[in-house]
């Protein structure tokens, strides 16, 4: 059976990106209109139902600032 990438893994691996491209957490949750609690949930996975607005906005920033 072949692996599946959750939603919960493709945001903790922007955000780790982000991360490691020196953005903080309230750095990416001011750039994406969240907060860093939401940022948090995003990436650990407790984040229940996120809004298919705020997963492209996240999208967003990780490709432009990985893209850099």
């Amino acid at each position: 059976m072949p692996h599946v990438i959750t939603d919960h893994q493709q945001f903790q691996a922007m955000i780790e990106g982000l991360s490691q491209h020196g953005m903080t957490s309230s750095e990416i949750a001011r750039r994406i209109g969240c907060s860093r609690q939401q940022v948090w949930r995003l990436e650990t996975g407790t984040c229940r139902k996120p809004s298919f607005e705020l997963g492209m906005r996240l999208k967003q920033l990780h490709d432009k600032t990985i893209s850099k």
